[in-house]
């Protein structure tokens, strides 16, 4: 079996890194195997290895310069909401009366009773009605009625 060539090598590290990618989604090993993809091809055509090492080191630099940057910007997701910010805006039930501003009672989120006030400009709020969050203070959520 004969060796690889140069083309064929560049190629395989260019994949290599790009398995990495996966692991590390932080496109830089991305950025890396752009340039050994474009190495691969100069090699391919017939250049020498020192060239091949330029093009490899001048591709990836512009691709860490311009294509990362370009790539995190795209690929980055909204934050994940948790804890309390993930409870405001979700609808509960009232489980007990809660006639003025800031009266206590309980609600159902989620299958679980928590225990609740009323914001100060909701409307009173009766057992069984639907109230959405709108805030949170400490472990009492902060209701309001839906209109």
């Amino acid at each position: 079996m004969d060796s690889l060539s140069i083309a064929q090598w560049w190629l395989l590290v260019g994949i290599f890194l790009l398995t990495l990618e996966i692991v590390t989604p932080a496109f830089f090993a991305a950025a890396l195997a752009v340039g050994c993809f474009v190495a691969s091809l100069v090699s391919y055509l017939g250049a020498r290895i020192e060239i091949s090492w330029i093009v490899f080191s001048v591709v990836s630099l512009i691709s860490i310069v311009y294509l990362r940057p370009l790539a995190k910007k795209m690929y980055k997701g909204k934050p994940l909401k948790t804890n309390a910010e993930a409870m405001i805006g979700k609808l509960a039930i009232a489980e007990t009366d809660m006639n003025s501003a800031y009266s206590q009672g309980y609600v159902l989120l989620d299958g679980v009773s928590w225990k609740a006030v009323l914001d100060e400009s909701s409307m009173p709020v009766y057992k069984g009605e639907q109230v959405k969050v709108v805030g949170m203070d400490s472990i009492v959520l902060r209701v309001k009625k839906l209109r």
